[in-house]
């Protein structure tokens, strides 16, 4: 019997892309056995675009850190794409590219909670399992919740757990406008891919 494709996409801002990210996608990869694809956003339609770098360069820094993971992969279908970056247009386009494929939709618990407000969430639930990974900073209930909420609105939903690596890409850039390390932070190509372009540097600030 021939194996069924399995695709997680797993989208963001990326802006920088960081270690937290790589082991919430690897947790992913694990659990789901799919190949995981992370899709920089051309624009976050919940984000103002201020502080967002160009996404050439969040693209080039997720091809840097899923360097020697070769679970994690990279897209730029949105990029490409244009506009308003909304999940339910991506996963679309997925099935549309690998018919026959099982496609999953990975999140953090910070998202799980809010997916029904999503666009097209209906539609959503129809072109992907979801697989959302916990992590330290979302109460536990909320997060058991809305998974209980999405499978009565007929999504299928994976829980995965997974041990927190407490950190965020804004926190990643204060400390880079204030000339702080973000060392152990985010992968080493990352960091110097970011230190050699001067991104996220205060305008008139000492270069890292």
């Amino acid at each position: 019997m021939r194996q069924v494709k399995r695709i997680a996409m797993f989208g963001g801002t990326f802006n920088p892309i960081h270690n937290g990210h790589i082991a919430l996608a690897l947790s992913a990869a694990r659990a789901t056995g799919a190949k995981v694809l992370l899709v920089p956003t051309y624009l976050p339609p919940h984000k103002s675009g201020a502080g967002v770098i160009d996404g050439a360069d969040r693209l080039e820094m997720c091809r840097l850190a899923v360097i020697g993971h070769p679970e994690l992969s990279v897209s730029d279908m949105e990029l490409q794409r244009g506009g308003p970056s909304y999940t339910v247009d991506t996963l679309g386009a997925l099935a549309e590219a690998h018919p026959g494929a099982a496609l999953y939709l990975v999140c953090g618990a910070d998202m799980l909670v809010t997916l029904w407000q999503w666009r097209r969430y209906e539609e959503i639930l129809q072109l992907a399992q979801v697989a959302a990974v916990w992590r330290p900073g979302t109460d536990k209930g909320d997060y058991e919740a809305a998974a209980a909420r999405i499978r009565r609105d007929g999504g299928r939903v994976l829980l995965i757990e997974q041990k927190g690596i407490e950190v965020s890409s804004t926190d990643i850039r204060e400390r880079l406008e204030r000339g702080e390390s973000v060392e152990g932070l985010t992968p080493p190509a990352v960091l110097l891919y970011i230190r050699e372009r001067h991104l996220y540097e205060k305008k008139g600030a000492d270069r890292i």
